[in-house]
This record gives structure tokens, sequence and C-alpha cells, in this order.
């Protein structure tokens, strides 16, 4: 595998690998806070940031919007909410709120704001997201509050005007996830009413006048900047310029066959030829890094010693939260190199650690939903030109640094310029019901920096509209669409789960959302000796009607077990994901008993698992496809040729089903349906009834209203 720097000479077909830093340049193992020792008092005045602390004070004072431009490292996340703290904006039982587009990013910086500021987390300082919360209790005491992005969305249900904060932070806008759109859109309605309220945008250079731009009443085109000086303007951009260092880009000579395996032999190359320094690689997800994981183990194992001073760790969204924090808190002494298999999700969010090196496959997973098929899948996706750049930038926070993108030049200049915005390439249903709570019934007039397309406001109409979220006037219904906004969760399950008391399987509906909302319960082993005793411990478990009460075996073995690790070790299953679904449990509880329909009561369905297909069915009746005589399944509503997913139980074990429903979508060389179950066609139309219709013969057949709204 050849890598070549450009500007160098052209690479040969020999070449061999990058040869290592020179001792001088290797030093010591690098870390992210080189001033650790100092006070934090002193390490914060040495942040780029500190020299920008009055220019931004003033920006806050002097308009209603502020987008805050600074690379990673400078310090915008950590300190922004200190100075404002500090100069009287949380003062009279004011709040500074500020977001992050994942969980674990508000969770950390809220623990490193906390440190600083010598208080303890869930006092002066607190954060809240999905599933978990540490604020004080009422909120009397949290004076600065770390949220997602998707969190503050759902507090506008019981606060639209936001009244409790004087400054919201939007924090890693530029990654435009569809929560941050949303946001933006209404955050602009609520400054109409609250003339009072700062907003500032934290962005990447390229996004910042996007940003100040639908902010602003004052119109800049064509407008000098010393001409809009004296202008009655109400937003501004304010640069930091960040510690940023040189980082040598490789690339490869010619495209990899296996982007994974090609992952993998880089890292073992910086390992061996590569000075100190630790290693963060990017992959698309949980599967391929874990994968990855297990295979550096193994090869570090066969040079005998090696995994004792190489720590090896996967950072990702579905760990629990101790070990994703494992990842970002510097290792043991012993340890001389970390590697770190992450998502995305370390590419601009978190700050880790002593990286000197970055490994960037050039791929990403990202939600894609197709309008015309109504499939939402995880896709696959090159990177953008800027996600590669912000992948880069991670290797220059503390020192010179190196990235290995796997990927030729040529390959890089034909990449999008950036990320498409998340709204104009999802499912827009769970947005829709949101914005409907709030009182907003015109989502076709909605004011969005990026404004997603008719067609799919109209399918994400649709589809409320047949879940009975909607009536006819397109206004939510009071007996189940404003509950279905109130629940963390799609609107499809949100359906399930109040449908459950129904069906008298609340209990098992709750085990199954859960379980739904983690990634994979089942482990990738390596070797086929290992996966053949994975695929008995699986047909052990494994249910003939289906995917759902297949997992529903698994979380009612594991209980019995005593949510043994060992057990999970013995069926090849993932005790973490396991366990983050009983906590998601307990909190989903909490909800169904708050909204639960009167008089309803918590029943659990035993073993009559047609009670609990049903149920699934009322909530994914859209999902429906149907096994025909050529031998492949066609959706029901479309008539669109899909296959089972190779891991779908339904797909090894038993006659094929002739009528399924499914939650999931994979598409690769075709689209392949996960989590499915077994179903009766009768169940379509009779819970259904106002979707499908009897063909006459011709089996089952679509009637839906196209006079939506």
């Amino acid at each position: 595998m050849a890598f070549w720097k450009p500007g160098t000479a052209a690479p040969q077909l020999g070449l061999e690998r990058p040869t290592g830093l020179s001792e001088t340049e290797a030093g010591d193992t690098i870390g992210y806070n080189p001033h650790y020792r100092l006070p934090f008092k002193q390490q914060k005045l040495l942040l780029p940031i500190a020299r920008a602390r009055e220019n931004i004070l003033y920006a806050l004072e002097r308009y209603k919007t502020v987008v805050l431009v600074g690379e990673t490292g400078s310090g915008k996340s950590t300190q922004v909410p200190q100075y404002l703290h500090e100069s009287g904006w949380t003062q009279g039982d004011r709040v500074v709120l500020c977001t992050q587009p994942r969980r674990v990013a508000a969770i950390t910086v809220a623990a490193r704001v906390a440190e600083e500021m010598g208080c303890k987390l869930g006092g002066i300082v607190g954060y809240a997201v999905r599933f978990d919360s540490r604020v004080d209790e009422g909120g009397s005491r949290t004076r600065i509050k770390f949220v997602t992005d998707g969190l503050l969305l759902r507090e506008t249900l019981y606060d639209p005007l936001l009244s409790a904060y004087s400054v919201i932070i939007l924090d890693e806008a530029h990654e435009r996830s569809m929560y941050t759109d949303v946001l933006l859109g209404l955050l602009k309605k609520v400054r109409k009413r609250r003339p009072e309220l700062r907003i500032m945008i934290s962005s990447a250079t390229a996004d910042a006048e996007t940003f100040r731009d639908f902010f602003e009443t004052f119109t800049y085109k064509g407008v000098s900047s010393e001409q809009s000086e004296g202008s009655n303007h109400d937003s501004t951009i304010v640069s930091i310029t960040g510690r940023q260092h040189a980082v040598d880009v490789f690339y490869l000579s010619k495209a990899p066959r296996n982007y994974l395996r090609s992952a993998v032999d880089t890292v073992l190359s910086i390992i061996e030829s590569e000075g100190r320094g630790d290693v963060l690689v990017f992959l698309p997800g949980m599967e391929e890094i874990d994968e990855a994981v297990v295979t550096v183990k193994e090869h570090l194992n066969a040079l005998g010693g090696m995994e004792n001073v190489v720590l090896v760790l996967p950072l990702h969204s579905s760990l629990p939260h101790h070990l994703q924090m494992k990842a970002l808190q510097p290792p043991s002494r012993h340890v001389e190199r970390k590697v770190i298999f992450a998502t995305n999700i370390a590419e601009t969010s978190l700050t880790i650690e002593g990286i000197r090196f970055i490994v960037d496959c050039g791929f990403v997973k990202l939600p894609v939903y197709d309008v015309r098929t109504g499939f939402e899948s995880l896709v696959t996706t090159s990177v953008s030109r800027a996600s590669a750049t912000q992948r880069a930038g991670r290797a220059g926070r503390t020192g010179p640094g190196k990235c290995f993108r796997l990927y030729t030049e040529e390959a890089f200049s034909t990449l999008s310029a950036h990320t498409t915005p998340e709204v104009q390439r999802s499912n827009l249903a769970w947005m829709i019901l949101q914005l409907k709570a709030l009182g907003i019934d015109q989502v076709m007039t909605f004011d969005f920096i990026a404004q997603p397309s008719a067609e799919a406001l109209m399918r994400g109409l649709e589809l409320l509209y047949a879940l009975g979220a909607l009536d006819d006037r397109c206004r939510l219904t009071p007996d189940l669409g404003e509950k279905m906004a109130e629940f963390p969760v799609e609107p499809r399950l949100a359906k399930l789960l109040l449908a459950s008391f129904d069906f008298h399987c609340t209990e098992e509906a709750l085990t199954l959302v859960a379980l739904l909302q983690v990634q994979n319960v089942w482990t990738n082993p390596k070797g086929r000796e290992s996966r053949t005793i994975q695929e008995a411990a699986m047909a052990e478990l494994a249910s003939r009607d289906g995917d759902h009460l297949t997992l529903l075996a698994i979380y009612r073995e594991w209980e019995e077990a005593g949510r043994s690790t060992e057990w999970c070790s013995e069926h090849f299953l993932n005790p973490r994901s396991l366990t983050r679904a009983r906590e998601i449990r307990g909190q989903l509880r909490r909800y169904l008993e708050r909204y639960k329909p009167k008089g309803s009561v918590f029943a659990s369905c035993v073993d009559d698992s047609e009670a609990l297909r049903r149920c699934v069915l009322t909530g994914f009746f859209f999902n429906a496809a149907r096994l025909k005589s050529d031998g492949r399944y066609y959706t029901v509503r479309d008539g669109h040729p899909v296959a089972l997913h190779s891991t779908s139980v339904l797909a090894k074990y038993g006659a094929p089903a002739e009528w399924i429903v499914y939650n999931d979508v994979v598409i690769t060389s075709e689209p392949f349906l996960r989590d499915c179950s077994r179903i009766q066609p009768l169940w379509l139309m009779e819970l259904a009834p106002h979707f499908y219709a009897y063909g006459g013969g011709k089996g089952t057949s679509i009637s839906t209203s196209t006079n939506i709204c």
C-alpha cells in the first residue's frame, strides 16, 4: 500500500511505507493539554479564545445574533459559557444554554466546564441528553446547561419562547443536523417575540455568512463591510484563530480494494515505523469499528507483548458513557500509544488527547430517505471535502501531525464541498410532529435555512395522517397525536408504544422499542469456527416468527441469567447494547406512565407472539412486504423489489414468510430488510383499514388518501 504527499515525486509501484519521524520530531508523547500542571485560571488564559473574550462579550451586547468562527481547539465550547456566566448573563435565575449535536459531546464538555469552575457536575453546570440528565432539581441552581440539539427542540414543546434562557449557543452548527436546522428556524421566530434573547452560533468558516444572513434583517448583499459598519444590522461574525499546527496529508497511489483492510494495515505501519503519538482512525460504523479493533488486537498479540503497550479502543455513539470516556481520557503510564477507531463522532465535537496521526477511510454512514420509495436507511457514502479537512485537522491540535487518506488525491478533488444538510435527506415525520405540537401548522412555509423538498414534507404529513396523529384538517389529534409528540422516539415507535395497551403487551413493547434504539445486539466474531458457534447460539434463541420476537427472547434470557457478561460471551451478544437498552426501557416506561390512555394498565402478553406482532404492525403498517411467485419480496405499498438481510432470522430458519413487516432498510447492492416479523395479510386490513383494502382476488392493494393537507 503506497501513500504519497502532494508536491513530492509521483508514487512508484515499489514505494515503501512512509519512513518514521526522526528522533527530534518524535519527542515525547503529545498530550492535548501541555499546560495541565498549571492552575485552570492560567490554562484558560493560554487558549486562543482568551484573546477574543472582550470582542465576544461586546458583540453579544451589541448584536442579537453572533456567529462565532473558531478552529477546533480554540476553546470556544468550554470558555464562552464561562465568559457569559462571569459577565452576568446568568444573574436573576437566567440560564446560558449550549447545544451539542451528540450526547457524548454534551456530557464531556459539561464535565470539563464543571471541573474548570470547581463545582460538582449537576450543580451550577449540568447537562441533559436523551435518557440521561444531571441538572439541579427544578433547575433552580443550574446556570450553565449543556444539551443535545434534539433535546432543546423537545424542550420547546413545554416552553415555546425558551424563557428560561438568556443566551442560547448552538455549537458545531456547521454539521447541519436536522435538529439544528429546525432550531435555527424556531429561534428566528422566538427572537421576534423576545428581543432580549441572544443567540450565538458556533460554525466552521464556510457556513458563517450563511448563518449570519439567515438571522439578519439588514441585507449584506452587495454591501461592503465598511458600508455596513454603521448600518442597523443585528447579526455579526466574530473570528478566532485556533492553535492549528501543520498537518502533512498523504494519499494512496491507487484506490484500495478493501478500505477496512487498508485502514488496519496503515495503523500497523504507523505503530511499526512512525514516531510517538496516538492514532485516530475514522470508519463509517460500529460493525467496521468492532472488526478493526479485534483485527489490530490480534496482530499486536501475535507480535508478543505489544497489546500491553498499544491500547486499541472503539469510539461510537452506541458505547456506554464510561467506555466513551475511556477513549477520551489519557491512558495509564505503561501505554506507549493509543489507537482509537471512531465514527464521525470524533470529527469535530470531541477533544481526544495526544492525537498525532489520522487515518481517514473517506467514508461515513448517513441516514438517507428516498422520497420515491419511502426507504429510510443508513447509507455508507463518501465524505465531503469539508469533513475530510476537519478530520485531518484533528492531527494538528498540539503539534505537527500526519493524515493518511485511504483514497487518491484525484478522488478527493471529486468529493462534494459540503455534506448535504440532514433536513434535505431525512424522513421529516418526527420534525413535522414537533412543529405541529408547537402550533406551527403551516409546515410547508416554515422558514428553513435549507428548504426540504415539498415531496419529503408531503410524505411526512402522509405518514402522520395514516398513523392517526393528524386529522382531516392536518391538526394534531388530541387523543393520539399530542401524546406521540411527547415521546423521544420516532412517530411509528411512539404509536407502537401507545397501541400496546390495546394488545395487552406493553411490557414486551417497551423491551422491543428499547432494543430497537441500540445498534446490533450481536457481536461480530472472527474466524469460521467462531461464526459457526455463533450461528448455533443464534438458532437457540431465534424465534421462527421473526426478529422482533428473537430480540425479546434474547432480553428475557439475559435477565434470567442475571444480566451476566459471561452468558453474553457464550451467546456472542453485546452486553453493552443490552445494558443500554435496559436503561432506555426504564425511561420509556416513565413516559408511558405519564401518557398512557386513561384506565389502562401495564400488562404482559407472555408467550402470545401474535399480540406483539400485531402491535408492531400498528406502527409499521407502511413497511409491509410480500413474497411473490418469482421468489422475491416486494413492498406492498409501491411494489419495489427488496430482500431479507442476511442477519434476519427469517432468512436463516424455517420456511420463508409470505407476508412480513420490517423496521429498517439497508441499501447496498439492493435494499435489504432488517428487523422483520411474519404477519398475516388480513392484519393489514384489520389494523390499517384506512390504508389497505382487499384487492378482489389480486392480493392486497393500496388505498391511500391523496388529499392529505
